[in-house]
């Protein structure tokens, strides 16, 4: 999942990106309470990705979230 807040005193959103292993996952999964979710729960097998074009002064940067045959399952752009 994604969750992302903003913090007071901080310039920039703070975002906390956790995958599952590529092994294994919740074979019971039921959706778990977060204010700060981004998007959906993944509870497929997945592996995160980011994405940094340096070409601009502020990176551009790009969370994704894939799966099985390199299916997108989440894209999110992330604010500098």
């Amino acid at each position: 999942e994604v969750s992302r807040t903003d913090l007071k005193g901080m310039a920039y959103p703070l975002y906390d990106i956790t995958s599952s292993g590529m092994t294994h996952t919740w074979s019971t999964a039921r959706p778990e309470e977060n204010r700060y979710r981004v998007g959906e729960l993944i509870v497929k097998r997945n592996f995160g990705l980011l994405r940094i074009d340096w070409k601009d002064t502020k990176p551009a940067v790009r969370l994704e979230i894939r799966g099985h045959d390199d299916e997108v399952y989440l894209t999110q752009d992330l604010r500098l």
